[in-house]
């Protein structure tokens, strides 16, 4: 992996877990790219959500599982997250 980009979605209680209810993360990564933005707030469901594009150098994919498996707690994920996505 040469370098990762992800997605950070935050916002009201359970915003993540509604964004990822709603949308494909590669295609709305897409589209703002096309669109040229690099973050975005919207409403899912009545729920406010900032979605921001992330651009970091190289990551093992192993150091990338270590920190999902120990630092991400399943219950915050639900309102803040992350979630990789790749240049086409």
């Amino acid at each position: 992996m040469s370098g990762l980009i992800c997605l950070h979605v935050k916002g009201d209680e359970y915003a993540a877990m509604y964004f990822k209810k709603r949308y494909e993360e590669q295609e709305f990564y897409e589209r703002m790219k096309k669109d040229g933005v690099e973050s975005e707030q919207l409403t899912v469901d009545g729920l406010y959500v900032e979605v921001a594009i992330k651009r970091f150098g190289a990551v093992d994919d192993k150091f990338l599982d270590f920190v999902t498996d120990t630092f991400i707690d399943y219950d915050n994920a639900k309102t803040e997250d992350f979630f990789i996505v790749y240049d086409k």
